[in-house]
């Protein structure tokens, strides 16, 4: 989408010079009016659909990425509660084999 816009912008800007042409010859025929309002529109839904696409695409992207994040903190947070052999002090067997610590 981001390419066909400055084929619109060129294709608006000869439509515009046809009809300054046409205006300063009578000679010449002047360009439709629908031509020039479908440029327009064209141009305008292209830059919308871009905003739009551009705009969703962050979105996901940010969705992602904090999912993502909280994973992670998850897992760290989960590992930092999973007690190995060593943490026991007394020679318990609580903690020994590498359980998970309800506090």
């Amino acid at each position: 989408m981001t390419l066909s816009l400055p084929l619109l912008l060129r294709a608006l800007v000869q439509y515009v010079e046809s009809a300054v042409a046409a205006n300063a010859d009578p000679t010449l025929d002047p360009p439709t009016l629908g031509e020039g309002l479908a440029i327009v529109s064209l141009m305008t839904i292209l830059s919308l659909l871009d905003t739009t696409l551009k705009a969703h695409a962050m979105y996901w992207g940010k969705l992602v990425g904090v999912g993502l994040r909280n994973i992670t903190m998850r897992l760290i947070y989960t590992r930092t509660y999973t007690l190995s052999p060593r943490t026991s002090a007394d020679g318990s067997s609580a903690g020994s084999s590498g359980e998970r610590c309800e506090l």
